[in-house]
């Protein structure tokens, strides 16, 4: 029940998301959960709920409140190290980066090594 709810529910977000046909993403899924099985069959294992929004909220969150001073505070803030700020932090300033870029492709012309074209 658990196996065959994991592969509807990944090929329907396939689907979707990644716009393929639903045998393909099927397919696809199947061969994810052979490995998961694979690997982990047998076992207890805890999923979380809403992992990577709640997290991605919160590394928001963090790189907002980031003044380059307050790693230590942040860290006892949000139960993690300091070292694991500065790394949330670096990770949403390339994010940001990687958005501006995708919506200054989407209104100038650009080159493919990344120059901009002035017409």
């Amino acid at each position: 029940m658990f196996v065959e709810s994991m592969v509807r529910l990944g090929a329907n977000k396939m689907l979707t998301e990644l716009e393929l046909d639903e045998e393909a993403a099927e397919r696809v899924m199947r061969g994810i959960v052979d490995v998961l099985c694979g690997e982990w069959g047998g076992q207890q294992v805890y999923f979380p709920k809403n992992l990577y929004s709640s997290l991605s909220r919160r590394d928001r969150e963090i790189a907002a409140k980031f003044n380059g001073a307050n790693a230590d505070d942040l860290a006892q803030d949000y139960g993690i190290s300091a070292r694991q700020i500065y790394c949330i932090v670096e990770s949403e300033r390339e994010r940001r980066m990687v958005e501006r870029r995708s919506e200054a492709k989407a209104t100038h012309d650009w080159t493919p090594d990344g120059r901009r074209v002035i017409a």
